[in-house]
């Protein structure tokens, strides 16, 4: 792939951003197009794993000036007496952080000037709809609608990559039949400044991450910083994660109808969800968790809900390679081990290679492949570990110094 290109990005989260960055950093003319507002993008943003793909890519091509994250050391099972039964650590170094802070250090890095680049300035437009994605002779012509002004643009472009997320419009025109499937249960997800919980929940939960399981699920809460990047003692947040086993029926249609009886799919917004139900959860958590979670809960004041569901698609290279499917547009993940942005930033730091001629598309697809492939299969034995305390196979296989520890939290 050689010569300046003219790229489209179909979709601005952290997928789009990763590929935009480094695709503008080689001297490519880079557009994103998002269909969400900026509020609604932030209304879904939750707590963020930062696995080694995510920092070198960020410590490469962002380079921040602050910290923006924290280090995840042991993760630490209670019971609900807040007694520690279990613990494990990660096998490799692993670093926690929120979607919101990652995504504007990306944002800003990626429509600053770059010194002595031929490339244009790069484009973010949000509240672009795309409509259709199809060659044009060697070109690839991108069709879509400004839902603000409801004109219809087209563009053409040398290389347009799909990042539009887990509900891939582009996927479904390509491969209609790989649609997510829901995986039986939901996440209720929030998070809480440290002021704000009382200095009995700090003194348990400052600094660490726990887990504790209960009927039909289980919760965790991560130390993160600050919105603005702050590790001040009382600035950072506490971000928890309530897993519970949800059949498709009438509660969960209920839930997943926001405060204006709009029924969704996935996810119910930050700020949409309906006080009935929101109040349902905390007294479900005052009856089965320990009083850390419980204060959690309490001082929530906008959670949102997830239907977790997964799915991956065959290939990830169309249109003679004019065409990429990327993150969750590619492979969508059950967040377990918290994998999605490590994927995109993988992919994007391969491309990189295919760029420069030192990987070929075809080795990128492959790659792409494979990792999606076990990674599918690590998060999945991991949702059921989490779940139930027993060790599947598999993850025995692929975590075995941690597996006598992680058969330690049964009880």
């Amino acid at each position: 792939m050689e010569g300046t290109k003219d790229v489209i990005i179909i979709g601005g989260s952290l997928s789009g951003l990763m590929h935009a960055i480094v695709l503008k950093s080689l001297g490519h003319n880079v557009r994103i197009l998002e269909r969400s507002s900026p509020e609604l993008l932030r209304s879904q943003a939750a707590g963020l794993g930062t696995g080694g793909e995510l920092q070198q890519l960020i410590d490469e091509y962002v380079k921040p000036e602050s910290p923006y994250c924290t280090t995840l050391g042991a993760i630490e099972w209670i019971n609900k007496d807040g007694e520690i039964v279990g613990q494990f650590g990660p096998s490799r170094p692993f670093y926690l952080s929120t979607w919101s802070i990652v995504y504007r250090l990306c944002k800003s890095a990626l429509l600053q000037p770059a010194p002595g680049s031929s490339a244009k300035p790069a484009i973010y437009e949000t509240g672009q709809l795309v409509k259709s994605v199809h060659p044009s002779g060697s070109k690839i012509n991108v069709e879509y609608l400004d839902t603000v002004s409801q004109q219809h643009h087209a563009l053409e472009a040398d290389l347009v990559i799909a990042a539009d997320g887990g509900n891939s419009t582009i996927r479904r025109s390509l491969h209609p039949e790989v649609a997510p499937q829901y995986s039986g249960y939901v996440t209720w997800r929030g998070a809480v400044t440290e002021s704000e919980v009382s200095e009995a929940t700090r003194k348990v939960l400052h600094g660490r991450t726990i887990m504790t399981r209960m009927e039909a699920g289980y919760i965790m809460s991560y130390y993160v910083p600050a919105e603005n990047g702050s590790l001040s003692p009382g600035d950072c947040q506490y971000i928890w994660v309530w897993y519970q086993m949800l059949p498709e029926g009438e509660e969960f249609n209920s839930n997943l109808t926001d405060a204006d009886s709009r029924q969704h799919t996935t996810t119910i917004p930050r700020g949409r969800m309906r006080e009935e139900i929101w109040a349902k959860m905390r007294a479900r958590g005052r009856k089965h968790l320990s009083s850390p979670f419980v204060d959690l809960l309490e001082h929530t004041h906008d959670p949102f809900l997830s239907a977790i569901r997964d799915c991956k698609s065959p290939k990830a290279v169309f249109h003679d390679g004019k065409l990429l499917l990327v993150g969750d547009a590619f492979s969508l993940f059950r967040p377990h081990a918290g994998a999605a942005t490590s994927q995109a930033a993988r992919q994007a730091l391969s491309l990189v290679k295919v760029l420069k001629g030192d990987m070929s598309l075809e080795a990128w697809e492959t790659e792409a492949i494979d990792h999606a492939q076990r990674i599918h299969a690590f998060t999945n034995a991991m949702g059921s570990y989490c779940f139930t305390g027993v060790v599947p196979p598999i993850l025995a296989a692929l975590l075995p110094t941690a597996n006598e520890a992680m058969e330690q939290t049964k009880d």
